[in-house]
């Protein structure tokens, strides 16, 4: 889909819109951007989701100057970080950057085990990410000041919130986050639309592909079981292909996609946000009906976090 174009993936790990906003303004200061593909993170708009001290060492931190980065990058620990990140690309492994690995195309990856980890070791007792989730309107301006700077420069903006599973969003509802979900998005929506009246700009296309749909509830393996999912590895990460798929979506719109389910994402706008949220409640009660065991095991694994 970018095979014509200059590109640059701007992923970070643990990150909150903070981190997101300087790298963006770093990208401006030194590229002239024709598009930005920006994937919108619910725990990115948490007060509680820090700021790393790698980043403000880094080349995209406004508080970063030349000796920082100069003793970020000539080191031995960089050395033998490249070198380590060099011999697991070329096993097809990932080396994140507190030196683990994810094999996202793992043949031994138990499914099951991994969603339920996830939630039990993260999302249920993490204070960065559910666990202490704090919604932050200083951050949620930061995303303004992005998409008014997009449209004040006639930068193309494209944005989509990602599609956790269906079994994630039920973590999120157990733990009474769902209304700031649902709040979340309609402030987002708000903003798009205020700043394209300001300057008098076309709204950008804003999907949302969370929700329950034939992809978000895709069946888990039985514990023990090794099958390999079509679409995950554990609630909150999705595999390459999916990415690829979403990406097809969101870049090549408004050209259909053969590949995509018809209820896999839908364009929100201030205009159905309210119609939008209802429908996925409808959909979050037929899930509850359908996969009721699914539901019974987070609020158990929730259970058990909260009694230690």
């Amino acid at each position: 889909m970018f095979s014509e174009q200059e590109v640059y993936n701007l992923g970070l790990t643990g990150t909150n819109m903070y981190e997101i906003y300087q790298t963006y303004q770093y990208a401006r200061q030194n590229q002239d951007l024709d598009l930005v593909v920006f994937s919108l993170d619910f725990l990115a708009f948490s007060n509680k989701r820090t700021v790393s001290g790698n980043f403000h060492k880094s080349r995209f931190s406004s508080k970063s100057n030349l000796f920082a980065q100069v003793t970020e990058f000539i080191s031995l620990y960089k050395l033998e970080y490249s070198l380590k990140t060099i011999q697991s690309n070329k096993q097809g492994k990932v080396l994140n950057e507190i030196g683990g690995f994810i094999e996202p195309e793992s043949e031994d990856l138990e499914h099951r085990q991994a969603f339920d980890d996830i939630l039990k070791n993260n999302f249920f007792s993490n204070q960065e990410t559910y666990a202490g989730y704090t919604y932050s309107q200083q951050r949620l301006k930061l995303f303004r000041e992005i998409v008014a700077d997009c449209l004040a420069n006639g930068i193309e903006l494209r944005l989509f919130i990602s599609p956790v599973h269906a079994r994630h969003l039920e973590a999120m509802a157990i733990m009474e986050l769902f209304p700031t979900f649902e709040q979340w998005k309609r402030d987002l929506v708000t903003i798009v639309e205020e700043e394209a009246v300001r300057f008098n700009q076309t709204s950008p296309t804003f999907w949302d592909f969370s929700g329950y749909n034939t992809i978000t509830t895709e069946a888990i393996p039985p514990r023990g079981d090794k099958t390999k999912m079509q679409w995950y590895l554990e609630s909150s990460h999705y595999n390459r292909r999916l990415g690829n798929l979403l990406l097809d979506i969101v870049v090549r719109y408004p050209e259909s996609i053969d590949d995509a389910s018809e209820d896999f994402g839908e364009l929100i706008t201030v205009n159905n946000i309210e119609e939008h949220l209802t429908k996925i409640r409808q959909e979050q009660a037929l899930y509850r009906r359908n996969y009721a065991f699914e539901v019974a095991e987070v609020a158990k694994l929730f259970q058990q976090v909260n009694q230690k």
